[in-house]
Parts: C-alpha cells; structure tokens; sequence
C-alpha cells in the first residue's frame, strides 16, 4: 500500500511539472510583449524629452536648430552633444559629451529596444532629419506636425535625409513599428508603408517648404 502511494505521489507530482511547463509556455508571450511595450513607452519618453531639448536649444540660438557635423570646419560634435546641456544642466558642452565611455550613448539616447551593441555602438539608436538641421530656423518650417525630427535609426545612422524602400535607414523595433518626434513636439509611433517613401525635398516627412 506504502509503495503504491509513492507512485501515485510521483505521478502527481509529473502531472504539475507539466501543467507549469504548459502554464509557462502560454505566459511566455505575453510577458516578452509587455516587455517589449514597456520598452516602447520608455522610447517614446526618451523622444519626448528630446523634442523639449531640441527647442529649447533653439530658443537660445534664435531660432536655429543644431548643426551638422563638418569636418571642414573642424566640427565633430554630433546634435546629441549639444542638448546634453539641457538634459543636464551646468553640464560644459564638449564633442561626444553625449556617450559613455565604451562609447555607446548615454540612457536618454539610447532606445531600450535596440540590443544589438556589436559594432558602431553611437548609432543605430535616434538620428534626425538632416534637411533641417543646417542654418534653418524652426519657424520657417512649414507644417511641423508633418515634419520629422527625430526618429529611430539603423545601426550606422544618426543623420537621415530621404527613405525610399530600397535603402530605408530608419528602425520599426516595436512590434514592426517606429516611434517618431515631429517638429511640433509630438511623438507618434508609425508603420512601415504609413508615409511617403519617395525622395526628394517635398514629400511628407523630409519636406524642406519654408516659410519666407
């Protein structure tokens, strides 16, 4: 009688083992996808803050948006060295202010979702829209809540000036979708194929229509 308890208690025993491992299989999902939204929501504050950073640095420079890099004029900086002074203030601008010393950018630049961190390890997180980022002042762009400036990138990239799909250099990590900070402050999250992909100066997101 004592052996035959033993074995109905292993058998018990199995049957819970494999309720957990079906349990868990079932849970699984659901927490990698509440994972990867928590991830997204914390992208989209790290652009949040950005869109104030990037005005208020306007705000103190006329008007003018951040430069670009040119190496001509002895210029490295990068746009992200020089909000870091608003993201931390009595911070001193200086290049690369904005990374960490292995060279990967500081937490308010860097999308959680982006794990690879192999190679470049400065890009491939946010990159803005180069057609406004050189002796253009923000009120001379025309419909800014249809004008990128900042969005998610490809590993190589944190300046973009046209999308086509052939050579897309911007980044869809949640869940097929990219989050982008338009010029009038608001973050919207967007889907392949939702906006014009064509070249050129004009169209829906790299527009350079300015106002006289």
């Amino acid at each position: 009688m004592k052996k035959h308890c033993n074995l109905f208690t292993l058998i018990e025993l199995l049957v819970v083992i494999a309720i957990i491992a079906i349990l868990a299989g079932m849970l699984l999902p659901a927490l990698n996808q509440a994972r990867e939204k928590s991830r997204a929501i914390a992208c989209v504050n790290n652009l949040n803050n950005i869109g104030k950073w990037y005005l208020m640095y306007t705000d103190d420079s006329h008007g003018f948006i951040p430069p670009n890099v040119s190496a001509s004029l002895g210029n490295y900086a990068r746009w992200q060295d020089y909000l870091m002074v608003y993201a931390v203030p009595g911070l001193a601008f200086q290049q690369g202010v904005y990374l960490q010393a292995d060279g990967s950018p500081k937490k308010m630049f860097a999308c959680p979702s982006q794990q690879d961190k192999s190679t470049n390890k400065e890009y491939g997180h946010y990159c803005r829209n180069r057609y406004f980022c050189q002796n253009y002042t923000v009120k001379r762009i025309q419909i800014p809540s249809k004008r990128m400036m900042v969005g998610e990138s490809l590993k190589t990239f944190t300046e973009v000036e046209n999308l086509t799909p052939a050579v897309s250099k911007l980044a869809f990590r949640h869940s097929d979708q990219m989050n982008m900070l338009f010029f009038d402050g608001h973050v919207e999250p967007m889907r392949k194929g939702s906006y014009d992909a064509g070249n050129g100066y004009k169209n829906y997101l790299w527009g350079q229509e300015l106002k006289n």
